[in-house]
Order: C-alpha cells, then structure tokens, then sequence
C-alpha cells in the first residue's frame, strides 16, 4: 500500500509541471505550479501513513547563525553568478529553451508572499530530501 500514496503524492507535481510548460504568461505559469504544490501536500495529508511521515516535527539540527549565515551565502552566490548568464548562454545556445515569465502587480505580491511560503513548506514534505526519507521507509516496509 506504501507505494501507492507515495506515487500518488508525486502524481499531481508531475502533472502540474507537464502543464506548466504550456504557458507563456506568469498567471498560468504560476496557477498550475502552485496546483500542482497544493495538490500533492493534500494528497499527504489525507492519507494518514503519508501524514505521519511527511508532517512529522524534527528538531533543527544547525543553530541559527548557521542558518542565517547559510542563506547570506546562497544570496550572495546567486547574485554573483547572475552576470555569468548572457556569456554562458551565448556559449551553450542551443540549451536555452526559453525564459520564466515575470510577474507584476498583485500578481507579484502574491508569488513572493504566498508562493514563497507554499515553496518554502511543500519540498519540505515533497521535496528530494523526503522523497529519500519515504522511499527508506518505503523499502524497510517491504
């Protein structure tokens, strides 16, 4: 029975990203990554055995000047390897397929207030580090 939810947690990402490619606005772009997001954290907490594992409490294990120190250090890379786009898509242009759309307005304030937080809370529960986690328990299970 395992894994079936576990499947069926994965199912509604999947979908959503197929869909997603789709569109070229930042409106549908957005409304299916966060349906599929929102779909596959209900499919979670709805099946009890998922539930258990997927919105289980864990101590943090780094202090938080770590943390801080941590997402400092990410910024900063992030912005720093900014400038390196253009030269590389210049070099590699047959890999650059298109670009994200931006979005502005309310639409905006609603992706970096609401999506972050719906980023922010759904790898947590079906993201690479628990989809590791389940599929351990899925493989002791059987």
């Amino acid at each position: 029975m395992s894994p079936a939810w576990f499947l069926a947690a994965l199912l509604p990402t999947f979908v959503s990203q197929m869909l997603r490619l789709q569109y070229h606005d930042a409106a549908g772009w957005i409304f299916w990554d966060y349906a599929g997001r929102l779909c596959a954290l209900a499919v979670l907490a709805a099946i009890p055995a998922a539930r258990a594992i997927a919105f289980r409490r864990e101590a943090r294990r780094l202090p938080l000047w770590k943390l801080g120190l941590s997402v400092v250090g990410i910024t900063l890379a992030s912005i720093a390897l900014i400038g390196l786009e253009r030269p590389i898509n210049a070099a590699l242009s047959m890999t650059v397929l298109g670009h994200y759309p931006r979005s502005t307005g309310w639409l905006h304030l609603v992706d970096v207030t609401f999506g972050l937080r719906l980023i922010a809370r759904s790898p947590r529960c079906t993201g690479l580090f628990s989809h590791r986690r389940l599929a351990g328990i899925l493989t002791r299970e059987t």
